[in-house]
């Protein structure tokens, strides 16, 4: 993962992250809350997604249409969260089963961390844009060695979706990136 020091202390208190669909069609992007919990905030913080998804009570779900935004105002401190389009996060764990997530854990500790996770195969590409400092950008299961912020780097799967390279991203107000 990819820490990055905020500016403030506050970390994830006031930020926004925005998914946009750049796909060509709508998609059922789904936000799985990471410790079984849902942190500091409840199913009402979210009014834009149905909890549970698919009967999992730390994951929502929202349709978003082709190129179109849904922006997540923060404001309550840390957000631990998996994303995915079209595929339940964590539902395929196992790997090679095509299943992309962008990987967000603003304000821990004072840090925002991110990655893109390619440990459960492709099915989308996924772009992480912070507000400043460079984007994670994955377009296939492959040639990733020398993109930080990808895991794992050398990832190579089976379940290799070539029809589903459109690219869903994710925007974070993340002030800085070290790699670590």
């Amino acid at each position: 993962m990819i820490p990055n020091k905020t500016v403030a202390d506050l970390g994830a208190i006031n930020q926004t992250v925005t998914i946009t669909n750049n796909t060509t069609a709508s998609r059922t992007i789904y936000i799985g809350f990471n410790g079984a919990s849902l942190g500091p905030y409840s199913p009402s913080d979210f009014p834009f997604c149905t909890f549970p998804a698919q009967g999992n009570a730390y994951a929502c779900s929202f349709t978003l249409a082709s190129g179109k935004s849904q922006p997540i105002t923060l404001t309550k401190g840390n957000f631990n969260v998996a994303i995915s389009a079209d595929i339940l996060v964590w539902s395929l764990c196992g790997g090679g089963t095509g299943l992309t997530m962008a990987e967000l854990n603003l304000n821990t500790q004072g840090n925002d961390w991110y990655d893109v996770s390619l440990v459960n195969g492709f099915n989308y590409g996924v772009s992480i844009k912070p507000s400043s400092g460079n984007a994670i950008t994955v377009t296939s299961a492959t040639g990733n060695a020398k993109n930080p912020g990808v895991y794992p780097l050398d990832a190579t799967f089976a379940q290799d979706h070539p029809t589903r390279r459109q690219v869903l991203v994710v925007r974070a107000r993340i002030t800085h990136r070290r790699v670590m």
